[in-house]
């Protein structure tokens, strides 16, 4: 943990960050909530960050096809910095596992915010940090810290 401080901490500018997360099968406005708390806790980091939500109105407006609205996505990744991947379960995500291989294709920072006893092999690899948690609450509380 001392590692990851260190990553954001040393930083004088905010990090921008893109919040991967599970999106099929999830409940959305649970899943809304749950992402508004990490974006805030960040926010309160002096991070700034984007989750993809946010324009889950508009593709649907714009009636994109999931091939448009993932193409759109990654078009928002290139201009983060960092990824961070929320994983709370083991439920298996190809969409997860795609947009973490195009931010590691772009040679973006692989932050892994993942709930204890869930297990990720290939994307706890590839991370370039770690954080495990036992509920949102708590994750949220080790990311208001990162300043």
């Amino acid at each position: 943990m001392e590692v990851w401080v260190s990553l954001w901490s040393s930083r004088v500018d905010d990090m921008k960050i893109f919040l991967i997360y599970r999106f099929t099968g999830e409940e959305i406005v649970k899943l809304e909530k749950i992402c508004n708390k990490i974006i805030a806790s960040l926010e309160k980091a002096k991070h700034i960050c984007f989750c993809s939500l946010s324009k889950e109105k508009y593709y649907k407006k714009n009636k994109f096809t999931r091939k448009q609205s993932y193409l759109d996505t990654m078009k928002e990744i290139d201009n983060y910095e960092a990824v961070l991947v929320f994983i709370k379960s083991n439920k298996k995500n190809e969409e997860i596992l795609v947009e973490v291989g195009y931010a590691v294709a772009k040679g973006k920072k692989i932050f892994l915010a993942i709930k204890n006893g869930v297990r990720s092999e290939l994307i706890e690899q590839i991370s370039d940090k770690i954080i495990k948690f036992d509920t949102v609450e708590d994750l949220c509380k080790k990311l208001s810290k990162l300043n």
